[in-house]
């Protein structure tokens, strides 16, 4: 559905497109939101808005913030921890947490291993620049052991 999306020239066209995918409930609220679809949504950001305000959980950026502040590597490997973190930032894009915020969060997380030593001595002041780090520190961890 996204690159249909970006392949339509109108945003009348991207809101009729992403209503004729919607199903269920929403499909059923966006079809009685007024007299036609076309007056009821004029712009893509206008239905995005009106679809989260609608259909969010209450609290969801509170929700998303405090699981993100919270999230530890445990026993998962790194690249499903740094996936979820990922997930987390992009879930709460509407009210960002300071960068900084973010590779604390991050280095705070991992277990004390090579790639947690590594991050702690070159701190990186981006959670780009945090993973790259990390999975470098692990790449050539295991590329140094014998056999």
């Amino acid at each position: 559905m996204a690159m249909g999306l970006t392949l339509l020239q109108s945003e009348h066209q991207r809101v009729a497109l992403a209503i004729s995918r919607l199903g269920g409930c929403a499909r059923e609220w966006a079809l009685t939101c007024g007299r036609s679809v076309d007056a009821a949504f004029l712009t893509w950001d206008q239905l995005n808005q009106q679809l989260s305000r609608v259909f969010a959980p209450p609290n969801q950026a509170y929700h998303i913030r405090s699981k993100f502040l919270a999230t530890r590597q445990g026993k998962k490997d790194l690249l499903a921890y740094v996936q979820e973190l990922r997930t987390l930032i992009a879930g709460k894009a509407a009210d960002p947490l300071p960068e900084l915020v973010s590779v604390t969060v991050f280095m705070e997380g991992l277990r004390v291993r090579a790639a947690r030593t590594e991050v702690f001595r070159v701190h990186p002041n981006a959670f780009g620049e945090a993973v790259d780090v990390t999975l470098n520190a692990v790449h050539n961890f295991r590329s140094a052991r014998p056999g």
